[in-house]
């Protein structure tokens, strides 16, 4: 049957085209078929090359009796490096691919071989013209490697974060738009990096010391004055940082993430069952040893077990697949290691035990045995609760669990309102650590300074004088529509305000501190750097609007407004 397709235009049938058959590229529909198709291929590459018992698979795959692997467009194939398997397994993509239509782009095909006589590799090559791959190469951003991870290796990483960097050094970014970009982008590659791949000390230095410059200086090349220790910049912002990641605490995370991937008793990814199957032989994930010619990243996890036990638990429902005696279910460490081999008997239980063996009807039924260990192990069940399901802890509570804790300030709650302006927040961040060049700094560090205030010229400046007590910020901050207690020693203990408030009430005042904070510093820079000035009324008239318009940008704020009309009073 043949598809017409007829216009209606303005109500009137114009024309038709033929329907005919086939996709056009990118049409949504596409990757379905694909999907199918790919299915319909793994079928035939099953049977196919399962019923020829001539056909051999690779020996890090024979377990699994893998042969191929596929990831969106692209197919892995695997098989023992012998003339006869690896004709097999060709042919068969190549008949398939007659039959489907999908033709396998010969340029792109790489075959990669390891201890295969050469006759094999240049017949295998040269009649179903593959190109001859070597690793490392690159593959979804990331390097296939075989050796231990270097800094060698790391550095299309290193490239990359830096190509990142001085495209973006002729943006003249403020702080706060660096410290976004850091957050969104250049951590972002990093972390998919370290999930997969855990990188050395040397490398994680190297990216830190990019990032780092450019915060500071926006910039790799130019020198570069760090106001505040990385260290301090990586506390969450309730303890006085910027909520940056520290490179080595994510990537220690990111190793124990991968722990607590394998510890889980379902292993539903084609590499957890790859690794439980052809390297850990189907023992005990917690309690076997490293296997010979372990690949160095899993015997990274491996060596990182001791130290997971302190983060993960486990929640166990009837019916659960947790191993009785070799799984950390009950106690932080396998109930094995904790009584011994010969509890095992004494508890008339075996090797091969389930925790949901041990539940009956939703209660536990265990040994009722008299050993002293048993009583032991009778009574720490006997406060282990039964679940809906089988559960481990995931890695943000691993990351929150591991990571360094910072001392909370009283001026915190000032810095990251509810209605912050990012740039506003970073300046008046620098402001409350006394971080800002201010003129009695500078004299410190023996650099040649007019000491006074260049605002009042009476008094010398700064952080105290500059942001509180200075007369000319004093009539800034008056303007507030709110009653401030104008001092800063009292604002670095917390103190901000001379009347209650309730909280949303608060959020607004701090949103205009930090927003007159920064209005100050950029004035005082003004006058330095540009040899120009603002009165203090034009300085208040720019607040105001900053204050208004962050606020009426704010949904919340809008909403308010309209169970309270009053607030909008507060504005002018």
């Amino acid at each position: 049957m043949k598809l017409q397709v007829v216009f209606n235009i303005n109500g009137v049938l114009e024309g038709f085209f033929q329907g005919r058959n086939g996709l056009r590229q990118g049409d949504p529909l596409s990757p379905y078929l694909f999907v199918l198709s790919m299915e319909v291929l793994s079928s035939f590459l099953k049977a196919k090359l399962n019923s020829d018992d001539s056909f051999n698979f690779h020996w890090r795959t024979k377990p699994l009796q893998l042969s191929h692997v596929i990831f969106a467009d692209d197919i892995f194939l695997f098989c023992k490096g012998e003339s006869n398997s690896i004709r097999l397994l060709l042919d068969s993509v190549l008949q398939f691919s007659g039959v489907s239509g999908l033709q396998l782009n010969k340029e792109k095909c790489l075959g990669f071989f390891s201890c295969v006589p050469n006759n094999v590799i240049s017949h295998t090559l040269n009649h179903y013209g593959f190109q001859l791959g070597s690793l490392p190469i690159s593959y979804l951003g990331l390097p296939l490697i075989t050796s231990r991870l270097n800094e060698s290796i790391c550095a299309p990483l290193i490239q990359r974060l830096s190509r990142k960097v001085e495209s973006w050094t002729v943006r003249h970014l403020r702080y706060s738009g660096r410290l976004q970009l850091i957050k969104t982008v250049l951590q972002g590659i990093q972390s998919y990096w370290s999930l997969y791949l855990f990188l050395p000390v040397g490398v994680l230095k190297r990216i830190q010391s990019i990032l780092a410059r450019f915060l500071w200086a926006g910039d790799l090349h130019s020198s570069c004055h760090y106001k505040v220790a990385w260290a301090d910049c990586c506390f969450i912002r309730e303890e006085g940082g910027l909520g940056l990641r520290d490179l080595f605490d994510w990537n220690k995370a990111a190793i124990l993430f991968q722990v607590w991937r394998l510890a889980h008793p379902n292993p539903s990814s084609i590499w957890l069952l790859w690794v439980h199957s052809c390297m850990l032989k189907r023992k005990h994930f917690w309690t076997t040893k490293i296997p010979y010619k372990c690949p160095w990243n899993l015997r990274k996890i491996l060596n990182h077990r001791r130290e997971a036990l302190r983060f993960i638990s486990c929640k166990v429902m009837a019916g659960s697949s947790f191993k009785f005696w070799y799984d950390p279910w009950l106690i932080s460490v396998p109930l094995i290691e904790r009584f011994g081999d010969g509890i095992i008997s004494v508890m008339d239980s075996s090797h091969e035990a389930t925790v949901g063996s041990a539940i009956v009807n939703g209660y536990w039924a265990v040994s009722s045995s008299n050993d002293f260990r048993a009583t032991q192990i009778r009574s720490l069940i006997s406060s282990c609760s039964i679940a809906r399901q089988d559960a481990v802890v995931n890695l943000r509570v691993i990351w929150e669990s591991i990571r360094r804790r910072g001392p909370s300030s009283p001026w915190i709650p000032l810095i990251w309102s509810k209605f912050n302006i990012p740039s506003c927040s970073f300046i008046s961040w620098l402001a409350c650590r006394n971080r800002l060049s201010t003129k009695d700094r500078l004299f410190n560090i023996q650099q040649v300074v007019d000491p006074l205030c260049c605002l009042c010229r009476s008094n010398a400046e700064s952080a105290e004088h500059l942001f509180t007590s200075c007369p000319y910020t004093y009539l800034v901050l008056r303007a507030c529509p709110f009653d401030l207690f104008i001092n800063w020693n009292a604002w670095m203990l917390g103190n901000f305000f001379t009347d209650a408030l309730t909280n949303f009430q608060k959020q607004m005042a701090f949103l205009y501190i930090t927003t007159a904070i920064y209005s100050i510093w950029k004035e005082r820079n003004r006058r330095i750097h540009d040899d120009s000035s603002m009165s203090v009324d034009n300085i208040i008239r720019l607040v105001k609007r900053m204050f208004r318009e962050k606020l009426f940008s704010c949904p919340e704020f809008r909403r308010k407004v309209h169970v309270e009309p009053h607030l909008s009073q507060l504005l002018f």
